[in-house]
């Protein structure tokens, strides 16, 4: 059997083992960097958006701001921001001016599931009192009520809007409509930026990823 003084003269030696053992480890892993990455709310380069006459946005056409938006009304993130742009815009129109494409799943481009798009585009086709088109009031319906993208949701939001039923049913039937829905896809695609909700703010695009504030991050474009 080991003397005392042999068992701690084994457990010194044990312990300036496992000390050196744990030192190595330690400088080991101190010595593995990792690199953040952080990635930004805007980009730093610009990204040319195609918009024509038959874009028409909703706020002041001279409005120094200008945000474009390609969505898929089938994403909840993407009506929740459209429903936080068109508050701002409204509520500054002469400083910020909105324009909507659209961006539909693939899959629904030549499907009753793009319905919903069609109905937004031919609610545009009719305009307000104050020569708004009411597609703006449309999607404010559907997506401030919760109104279901089936035709029976549709129709709510298309006369909670105002719209002439006769003139906007014709619209859905047309394949005028269908293809100027494709015309938007396929910008969008062109972009290769990604899936939608695709944000941008001056040609600039937007993480939308990442937590955005989007009444406090325009009020701020506005203040500069």
């Amino acid at each position: 059997m080991f003397s005392n003084k042999k068992l701690y003269g084994l457990l010194i030696i044990l312990t300036i083992i496992i000390g050196l053992m744990l030192t190595k480890e330690i400088k080991n892993y101190r010595s593995i960097t990792t690199s953040a990455t952080t990635e930004p709310l805007i980009a730093e380069s610009s990204t040319p958006i195609p918009l024509g006459p038959a874009d028409k946005p909703l706020g002041y056409i001279a409005a120094p701001i200008t945000i474009v938006e390609y969505q898929d009304l089938g994403s909840q993130l993407g009506r929740q921001i459209h429903a936080e742009l068109s508050k701002f815009v409204r509520q500054h129109p002469e400083s910020a001016r909105l324009y909507f494409k659209h961006a539909p799943t693939a899959s629904l481009i030549l499907t009753d599931g793009v319905l919903a798009h069609k109905a937004v585009l031919c609610a545009g086709g009719q305009r307000s009192k104050d020569g708004q088109p009411l597609s703006w009031d449309f999607l404010d319906a559907l997506i401030s009520r919760n109104y279901n993208l089936r035709e029976s949701g549709l129709e709510q939001a298309a006369n909670d809007a105002g719209l002439n039923l006769a003139l906007w049913s014709a619209c859905l039937s047309a394949d005028s409509t269908v293809a100027a829905i494709k015309k938007d896809y396929d910008e969008a695609v062109s972009l290769q930026l990604g899936a939608p909700p695709l944000i941008f703010i001056n040609n600039k695009q937007l993480n939308t990823k990442l937590d955005i504030n989007f009444s406090d991050l325009l009020s701020s474009l506005i203040a500069k």
